[in-house]
């Protein structure tokens, strides 16, 4: 099972509202997985996720390689929760029960 399977077994119900997507992971990183992900939204597989980049580098370069995978913000660690709040309310979707 790798990242991008288990984010599309969250899909099989009520899609995430929001992926938080480390970048610097072992196999299949946040960039590929992203990647992939968008891959199948564009073939109508799936509706469009927003992601969020979590990464420790705060180098220009790497923010160009989150939005070149696809991804939608980005955060660097350590996370402040300030701007993670920012980041999920700007990307997550309000739900209206029932």
């Amino acid at each position: 099972m790798t990242l991008l399977d288990d984010i599309l077994d969250l899909s099989q119900g009520p899609p995430p509202a929001l992926v938080l997507m480390d970048c610097q992971m072992p196999g299949m990183d946040g960039y590929a997985a992203t990647q992939e992900l968008r891959r199948l939204e564009r073939a109508g597989a799936r509706p469009r996720l927003p992601v969020v980049a979590l990464t420790a580098s705060v180098r220009d370069r790497d923010r160009e390689r989150c939005v070149a995978a696809g991804m939608d913000d980005f955060l660097t660690k350590p996370l402040d929760l300030g701007e993670l709040r920012r980041a999920v309310e700007r990307w997550a979707p309000r739900r209206v029960p029932g």
